[in-house]
């Protein structure tokens, strides 16, 4: 939680300095198409050891029953993209924990870390969460930023970078092919997650679906 801070607080400062390979246009997920845009990274093989939750002696496989606050949200389109975080638009539908300041109707912005970053005058995608989209509602998990004492907007940070937020019409996700670096970010939007492995694919549709049961 503190070291997200420390970056939301960096990235605003200097998010006028970004290199200029167009991530300062991106203010909705609309304009994402407008760019050529890859992902960074997407589970794979090397990965499958690291990717289990099976253990029935695990109380917190997922981490994110600790959530000060669990919601039904809906995307707004909205996006804030600093130099180390990035920050999505909601609208919150149903509260299912959260304390009184939030209120169903609130419209607040949830960040986490990375997003999209330059590299080598390139855009690329640096999270295997994909971002939420207009139109879906979302299983939402996050905290209150420790900031909101001090500011007028309310915004929170997600639980987890992996499983922050699931699709409420949950279809499983497909897995990407090897090449995941071909793909063009704006062709991967029914994609809830990016993975190359049909293991970990399967390991997190389930995973996805278990959230659902549990804290829907």
């Amino acid at each position: 939680m503190i070291m997200l801070l420390s970056m939301l607080l960096w990235g605003a400062a200097f998010r006028l300095n970004l290199p200029d390979s167009g991530i300062t246009e991106l203010k909705r997920v609309e304009d994402l198409e407008t760019k050529k845009i890859t992902l960074n990274y997407a589970w794979g093989k090397e990965d499958e050891s690291g990717i289990r939750f099976e253990s029935s002696d695990e109380t917190d496989p997922y981490g994110v029953a600790s959530a000060a606050c669990i919601a039904v949200v809906s995307a707004t389109g909205n996006i804030h993209q600093t130099a180390a975080s990035i920050g999505q638009e909601v609208v919150i539908r149903e509260i299912h924990r959260g304390d009184d300041t939030l209120k169903a109707g609130q419209t607040v912005y949830v960040y986490t870390y990375f997003g999209f970053l330059p590299v080598e005058g390139r855009i690329e995608y640096f999270n295997t969460l994909n971002l939420m989209y207009p139109g879906s509602d979302y299983l939402i998990f996050m905290d209150a930023s420790p900031l909101n004492d001090y500011q007028t907007n309310q915004t929170y940070i997600l639980k987890s970078a992996y499983f922050g937020y699931v699709k409420i019409k949950h279809a499983d996700t497909p897995t990407l092919n090897m090449n995941y670096r071909d793909y063009n970010f704006c062709e991967l939007t029914e994609y809830e997650f990016f993975s190359t492995s049909d293991a970990i694919t399967g390991t997190l549709n389930r995973a996805l679906e278990d959230l659902l049961k549990q804290y829907l």
